[in-house]
Order: C-alpha cells, then sequence, then structure tokens
C-alpha cells in the first residue's frame, strides 16, 4: 500500500482490512460526489446561458487542469487524461442533467486507480 493510502487509513482510525474497504470506497465516492458538483453542476450552471459545447470543453478543460498537481497520474498525462474524461462526464452530464452516472463513472475509475496502487 502507498505512503498516501497508509496515511489516510491510520489518519481515520481503520486498522483492519474490511473497514479499509469501506473507506475506500467513502472516499472515492466522496472525491467523485464533490468533484462533479463543482466540475459540472457548478459550471454547467455559470454557463447555463451559453452553448452546450462551451459548458462541455470549459468543465472538462478546469476538471483537467485540476489534476496536474494533484492528480493520479499527475503531470501532463494526467490533465490529458482528466480532460479527456472530464469530456465523457460533462456529455452525460448535460445528455441526463443528473449526477448519478458521472459519479458513479467516476467513483468506479477513483476505486480503480487506488486499487493499483494497493
Amino acid at each position: 500500500m502507498t505512503e498516501y493510502l497508509k496515511g489516510t487509513v491510520v489518519f481515520l482510525g481503520f486498522p483492519d482490512w474490511p473497514p479499509r474497504v469501506i473507506q475506500l470506497l467513502v472516499i472515492c465516492l466522496a472525491n467523485a460526489f464533490t468533484e462533479e458538483l463543482v466540475f459540472r453542476m457548478a459550471v454547467f450552471s455559470a454557463l447555463q446561458a451559453r452553448s452546450k459545447v462551451l459548458q462541455v470543453t470549459v468543465s472538462a478543460t478546469a476538471f483537467g487542469l485540476i489534476h496536474l498537481s494533484a492528480g493520479m497520474p499527475d503531470g501532463m498525462l494526467g490533465v490529458t487524461a482528466s480532460t479527456l474524461y472530464g469530456i465523457v462526464l460533462a456529455h452525460s452530464y448535460a445528455a441526463h442533467r443528473s449526477m448519478l452516472l458521472p459519479v458513479l463513472s467516476h467513483t468506479a475509475v477513483n476505486l480503480t486507480m487506488f486499487s493499483m496502487l494497493l
């Protein structure tokens, strides 16, 4: 397990394996929900008078840029991958005006990324 995950697990006081899995699920879901709330709902609301293309572009670009130093992977690879994935999430939100699919998809990606670190 990486140092990041060890610190998170110890910080929240879960020393045993099963609670760690639950904690990982909660962290991934909370992160996905928060990022989708900011990058989809807030951006789309702020740009509601604009075109869907602009909403998707701004939302996906902001989502990608935030992963420059704080993403997995970080750097330009992270920005590129996150921006492309942000386009998918933004199109999903634009099509359905629901956060359910973007949050579930984002949670699954987060779980996959963290699982690769274990």
